[in-house]
């Protein structure tokens, strides 16, 4: 099979909207990976005819039920073989997405599995408030 691989990024927490990782501008950068940015860049791998295959580049805890949904099932039905590979981790929907690939290549360190739920909620307030920002809730 000659032609071109693409490789594509799930990092970090999996939204569906780029917004939802944090609502509001931070003087720091926190990463995430949002569905449908991820389906339109297959959508367009799928239509390439030169890209004969993809690499899913997972290192992530998962995210969010449904956006993890929507990855899972278009690679499941996508129409080139997709291959996931594990950085550090594939946990919960992550692990959800990389199951429905043809297979997945991992270290022997790397964290595969656990689907179920976790959630992680950050306390800012104190930060916030260094730099004079008060939140009334």
């Amino acid at each position: 099979m000659k032609g071109k691989i693409a490789i594509i990024p799930i990092k970090g927490t999996i939204v569906s909207e780029s917004g939802f990782i944090f609502p509001i501008p931070l003087p720091i950068k926190i990463g995430g990976t949002v569905s449908t940015e991820v389906i339109e860049f297959l959508e367009e791998v799928e239509k390439n005819k030169k890209i004969k295959a993809v690499i899913l580049e997972i290192d992530s805890p998962g995210g969010t039920p449904y956006p993890c949904k929507e990855i899972a099932t278009k690679v499941k039905n996508f129409s080139k073989p997709v291959i996931a590979w594990v950085k550090e981790s594939a946990t919960s929907g992550a692990y959800w997405i990389a199951s429905g690939c043809k297979k997945i290549i991992a270290d022997q360190l790397s964290i595969i599995g656990s689907i179920g739920v976790t959630s992680l909620r950050p306390d800012f307030t104190e930060l916030l408030k260094k730099f004079g920002i008060d939140i009334d809730t």
